[in-house]
């Protein structure tokens, strides 16, 4: 289902500057595409391991597809597919992280900084967009998201 989307993004010809922040937690940080209805979840990890990432590009893309996994395994079964994005592990260039990390870095709040983006393994979690005002008609009512963790 993503698969027309990565080719409209164009994995290959990735901008930064066709990204903006978006938000974050403590284990990932949330990019938007200004376009698209689009957003990339990518991993971070403490600063202190900046030089050193805690884990290799393998293990962040099973730690990705771990997610879209339960997602689709069990979350679907809950509580039906319609209401359940479970996205897609995507994999990007590395120059084009590592400008989105330095692009958005000014963005980020202070306390969120003790720890920083995965530029390392180019693994991400590609996603719809449900904060985009594209996707809701006028017709029905604004969408209700819950994060359940």
């Amino acid at each position: 289902k993503f698969s027309a989307v990565l080719r409209v993004m164009e994995l290959d010809k990735m901008d930064e500057n066709d990204w903006k922040y978006h938000g974050e937690g403590n284990k990932s940080l949330v990019v938007s595409h200004v376009q698209l209805s689009r957003v990339l979840r990518l991993l971070k990890y403490p600063a202190e391991d900046s030089e050193n990432p805690p884990q290799t590009a393998e293990q962040a893309f099973s730690q990705i597809q771990n997610i879209v996994d339960f997602s689709s395994n069990v979350m679907c079964s809950l509580l039906g597919d319609k209401f359940v994005h479970s996205g897609e592990v995507v994999k990007l260039p590395l120059e084009f992280v590592r400008q989105l990390s330095i692009k958005i870095q000014h963005h980020r709040p202070v306390w969120r900084c003790d720890k920083v983006m995965d530029i390392y393994s180019g693994c991400a979690l590609c996603l719809p967009n449900l904060t985009s005002p594209l996707l809701h008609s006028p017709t029905r009512t604004p969408p209700l998201c819950i994060e359940i963790k």
